[in-house]
């Protein structure tokens, strides 16, 4: 998770997003940031929880926990993943843990999901002063894990003491209650600020800026596509995303994979959507002569890296 974090806040860039961010969570207790791929949300939640890269935007200790969801995650995962944390950064928490399980009885347990049981359960028994927990990428939850993980955050969002702040796709289900942040193109200033922190020559700048068009992904793909490549031509408009996509998968060591490559097809031929059933798509990438079964179609996609994702048309 610690790396994760330092890889998403390499070079970070504060913008007025993040002070925005900061202030709607303090005056709500669920923020949902809304924005299009690459518009940032990533780098945002993770700069929330390391706040030294924010030049004092961020108060120290702002969050307690945080996850980075993907089509791999389960609600167990998750649960495991911020009770790991809370036991570090809230005093009593394993106690009160403890004492839920020990006090609640088995034939109730049986009844509560992984979340309820590890997370809200014990919160809800310690009732802490306040806390603040961070779920990135709701969007990228698979279907059979969304129905459990989303009753477990309108359940946290319920909880007086709980400040939440998840990050999602336009389209995407939201905890209920949740007040919408609208995370847009980011300012011209702000990415050429993050270029000459990365040290891009400024003749190339120009050409990132008009290739990336306020998108924070494409930026820093870029950026990087120019640090291992000094002279590569930079195309524009619909050439740069190609240039960047392109990159982004040879990271993800997909560019020579074939079992991606029928996985990446079926999503092209299926179109925009909201929603792609996985055993569709099991069913097609075998038939492709790629792999067929959930679990290897689920690695695949956690190796691109939420490349993949449907949205609307």
């Amino acid at each position: 998770l610690a790396d994760e974090i330092q890889r998403l806040t390499l070079e970070f860039q504060p913008t007025p997003a993040l002070d925005e961010v900061v202030a709607c969570s303090n005056a709500n207790h669920c923020v949902a940031v809304v924005g299009a791929a690459g518009s940032g949300k990533s780098a945002l939640m993770a700069a929330l929880a390391w706040p030294t890269v924010t030049g004092g935007t961020v108060p120290a200790r702002f969050v307690d926990a945080i996850a980075f969801l993907n089509e791999a995650t389960t609600p167990q995962e998750l649960a495991r993943t911020l009770t790991h944390q809370l036991a570090q950064s809230l005093p009593g928490f394993r106690e009160a843990q403890q004492s839920f399980l020990r006090e609640t009885l088995y034939v109730e347990q049986q009844k509560l999901g992984a979340l309820e049981k590890l997370v809200v359960g014990p919160l809800t028994r310690l009732a802490p002063a306040e806390i603040r927990l961070v779920v990135d990428a709701l969007d990228r939850l698979a279907t059979g894990a969304r129905g459990s993980v989303m009753q477990a955050l309108n359940a946290l969002a319920n909880l007086s003491f709980v400040r939440l702040v998840v990050t999602a796709r336009p389209d995407t289900e939201l905890p209920s209650g949740a007040s919408s942040y609208a995370l847009g193109v980011a300012p011209e200033e702000r990415v050429r600020q993050y270029l000459a922190r990365r040290e891009v020559p400024e003749s190339r700048c120009v050409e990132v800026v008009e290739a990336a068009r306020g998108n924070w992904l494409v930026a820093r793909v870029l950026a990087d596509l120019i640090f291992t490549q000094p002279d590569t031509a930079i195309g524009t408009g619909q050439r740069a995303l190609e240039d960047a996509y392109e990159e982004m998968l040879s990271r993800c060591d997909a560019t020579n994979d074939e079992n991606i490559g029928c996985v990446l097809n079926v999503l092209a031929a299926s179109g925009a959507g909201p929603m792609l059933p996985l055993q569709l798509l099991c069913a097609a990438s075998d038939g492709l002569g790629g792999l067929g079964t959930p679990a290897a179609i689920r690695d695949h996609l956690v190796r691109l890296r939420g490349l993949a994702v449907r949205s609307s048309a």
